[in-house]
């Protein structure tokens, strides 16, 4: 007797099943499971070594490349306009935090530490009015390009005493 051949790639009626059961399932119950597939991923993966994470990720490397390799023009440009969409919600999400948060500083908040406002030191040097300015800062933004020129600001005498 032959053996039986493996239903990769085949609908099973088990998996029919439960995408039945998935299509009927309300949301609060959706977001239970999904919560509990969650859970148990996280212990899943927590608990695995280095070489089976290695493992797993090589595998799911070859999974989706053998996917990509299998799709049509329509499929691939839907499957790239669905990754755009989610790329670009999920760098408006990053940056909807930090919108008008100039009008609302808290000083509790530790700025600096966020990679996406890190701006660098003000070590770069007007060469017309010698002002320290940010890099990539417009080269006339200081001076207007040596157009405009300003008296030098005299320190008051209190602050004379003290330096």
């Amino acid at each position: 007797m032959p053996l039986k051949r493996p239903s990769i790639g085949r609908q099973t009626s088990h998996s029919k099943r439960k995408k039945r059961e998935r299509e009927q399932e309300s949301s609060d119950e959706r977001s239970q499971r999904q919560e509990t597939n969650r859970h148990r991923e996280e212990t899943r993966r927590a608990q695995e070594s280095a070489e089976e994470r290695r493992q797993r990720q090589e595998t799911d490397c070859h999974r989706a490349t053998s996917r990509r390799g299998e799709e049509n023009p329509a499929e691939r440009a839907q499957r790239q306009a669905a990754d755009r969409r989610a790329k670009s919600a999920f760098n408006a999400a990053i940056n909807i935090v930090w919108l008008k948060a100039a009008f609302s500083y808290d000083l509790t908040k530790e700025y600096g530490s966020d990679p996406k406002i890190t701006i660098g030191r003000m070590d770069n040097i007007c060469m017309h009015c010698q002002a320290k300015k940010w890099p990539g800062e417009a080269p006339g933004l200081c001076c207007t390009g040596e157009k405009v020129v300003l008296d030098a600001i005299q320190n008051p005498l209190m602050c004379s005493r003290i330096f």
